[in-house]
């Protein structure tokens, strides 16, 4: 069985929660015999000497680039940004029917935001492959905090349509906890195609130490 994630971002990155969980998810399937691929969406930060088109191996695992598709970074005029998104879009859709071509997973596994879901939902209907669509957060809720937007706001309401129109277009969907699962279902979304996924530890690599009286 093959796997293709979308996502957001990935190693080498490791500064922020998702690259790390994105990490140590693939990295357990791929020990348990799953082949895994990975595309990491147009917002993943480009980092000094990083690979931004084509692929790369880490850790074992191919990871395709796309952030030379980015052209909304430092574009501050709203209207400008929300078009040239939706060109950007159609590009990342259009690499990721390639990729699939390529790689011929039997599941994609997206991530929020809704970008990847709309995305994973896009190319695999149209190819015939069964989407995952995994939800960390309230994406509307994070895009409209930034610019101190409030629930009611044009920004809120229609990322969070965005987003649902993802979630309601998937085949699953896995929700990061139980509580952001009731409030899905409050929102609409059904409850029998959740599956919550919690966040773990790998006990093997963290292990409790002594309390430090120093700290």
């Amino acid at each position: 069985m093959k796997v293709l994630f979308v996502m957001e971002s990935s190693v080498p990155i490791e500064n922020a929660g998702c690259p790390i969980r994105n990490r140590y998810v693939m990295e357990y399937f791929e020990s348990k015999g799953v082949e895994i691929a990975g595309l990491t969406s147009p917002f993943m930060p480009i980092l000094p000497k990083e690979i931004i088109e084509g692929s790369e191996i880490i850790n074992g695992i191919r990871y395709y680039r796309s952030q030379y598709l980015n052209t909304i970074d430092g574009v501050s005029i709203m209207t400008l940004r929300w078009i040239k998104r939706y060109f950007m879009f159609n590009k990342y859709c259009e690499l990721l029917e390639k990729i699939c071509k390529q790689e011929k997973p039997d599941l994609m596994h997206a991530i929020s935001s809704y970008v990847n879901g709309n995305a994973a939902n896009k190319v695999g209907k149209k190819l015939g492959i069964p989407r995952v669509y995994e939800i960390r957060s309230i994406a509307a809720s994070a895009a409209a905090v930034v610019d101190g937007k409030s629930h009611d706001s044009f920004k809120y309401q229609t990322v969070w349509k965005l987003d649902k129109k993802a979630m309601l277009e998937a085949d699953r969907l896995a929700p990061l906890s139980t509580v952001l699962q009731a409030e899905l279902i409050n929102r609409g979304i059904p409850a029998d195609k959740m599956d919550v996924v919690h966040n773990v530890v790998d006990s093997d690599r963290f292990v409790p130490q002594e309390k430090s009286s120093e700290i």
